[in-house]
């Protein structure tokens, strides 16, 4: 039921991926406005996680899980009902609530029923249902919006809410028998070095979520859920032996490459302005991406105990925030400066530095507490 839910929860997301921006347009954003509505709901996140997290260690995750697919079905309702810029950024805001309650608490379930050797790969392959979602909704928000237009994809964003809702309620509950109180504080030292790290690679993820939509009208491809279905099946392809991989043989073999690869994507969009040189880019920050996140959340997971797994999930997943949205509000500005094949040349950066970064700080000989080898 977790699986199932997830896969709503991110269908419904992640429609708006390409459409919402067009809209943003279609009302007359440029594409700084673009950044800075898109990426609204990362900044709420931000700051929501911390505490959504660190929560439901003491409330149960399924509670969480269940608030986060009620916002979504609010925010798919408010994007149908008010259209308007000011309107779609309050709404936008609002949906960081949603996305801070629900996926710090879905990781840590799967973290609770995981065993410790196998944490990576049963990470990876429950991370394929979310990424099914991230390559279906974008593809089903195109072709929907080209059916009937902008509300009635947030009709289906609102069904889709409700189906995970459905499915959340079949979960256990798994509230404690007893009250805990929050255990360590706010913020999770062992999960700054790598949220950092997984920030600066979400600089990639703001590209793609947020101007290869406008991008692939520039370069003749009119529908850029394509884009999203080669980005997110790489993932699929690649997450179930990227996430054994992590545990067989330490989380660096997987989380270098995939930092390195996120920047390299950035470059073949700059490289190639052509229909192959973003699905190309698309299928290299798919195979980024999949090796990635589950051997950095493994690695996250591994130095701290259950009571805290939400907390610490809260503290990771905030950085991959500030990379979204604090990216996409940058590169909207840079958009409008530089244009975008200048501006993707300058978001491979951040992702760069990342990898440099992680290896450097996991270096067997060397590295400091919070972030040792794995």
């Amino acid at each position: 039921m977790l699986c199932a839910s997830t896969l709503a929860f991110f269908l419904s997301m992640s429609m708006y991926f390409p459409t919402l921006p067009k809209e943003v347009r279609a009302l007359g954003g440029s594409p700084t406005v673009v950044g800075v509505i898109v990426g609204a709901y990362s900044i709420s996140a931000l700051f929501l996680r911390p505490f959504t997290g660190r929560f439901n260690d003491t409330r149960g995750r399924r509670l969480f899980l269940g608030a986060g697919c009620v916002v979504m079905l609010g925010v798919s309702a408010g994007l149908g009902l008010f259209r308007s810029l000011p309107a779609f950024f309050l709404v936008r805001l609002a949906m960081g609530l949603g996305i801070a309650c629900y996926y710090p608490a879905a990781t840590s379930l799967v973290a609770d029923l995981a065993p410790p050797a196998r944490r990576g790969e049963i990470l990876g392959w429950f991370s394929i249902f979310l990424n099914l979602g991230v390559a279906l909704g974008p593809f089903l928000g195109e072709t929907l919006l080209a059916w009937r237009g902008f509300g009635t994809v947030c009709v289906a964003g609102v069904v889709l809410a409700c189906v995970g809702l459905v499915a959340v309620s079949r979960i256990h509950d798994d509230r404690p028998s007893v009250a805990r109180l929050p255990e360590g504080p706010l913020l999770a030292r062992e999960a700054l070095f790598p949220g950092v790290v997984n920030g600066l690679a979400a600089v990639a993820y703001a590209v793609a979520s947020s101007f290869v939509p406008l991008w692939a009208l520039h370069v003749g491809l009119r529908n850029s859920g394509v884009f999203f279905l080669v980005f997110a099946g790489t993932i699929v392809a690649v997450r179930p032996v990227a996430g054994r991989l992590s545990d067989t043989r330490g989380r660096r073999v997987t989380c270098i490459p995939g930092l390195f690869l996120c920047g390299v994507s950035m470059l073949v969009l700059a490289a190639i302005p052509s229909v192959f040189g973003i699905l190309m880019a698309g299928g290299i920050l798919g195979l980024a991406w999949g090796a990635l996140v589950p051997g950095l959340t493994a690695f996250t997971l591994d130095r701290v105990p259950e009571t805290r797994r939400g907390s610490t999930m809260g503290t990771f997943t905030a950085f991959v925030d500030l990379g979204i949205g604090g990216g996409a509000w940058i590169i909207g500005a840079l958009v409008d400066v530089f244009d975008f094949r200048p501006t993707f040349v300058l978001a491979s950066l951040p992702c760069f530095a990342g990898a440099i970064l992680f290896t450097w700080l996991t270096r067997p000989a060397t590295a400091p507490t919070g972030a040792v080898v794995a």
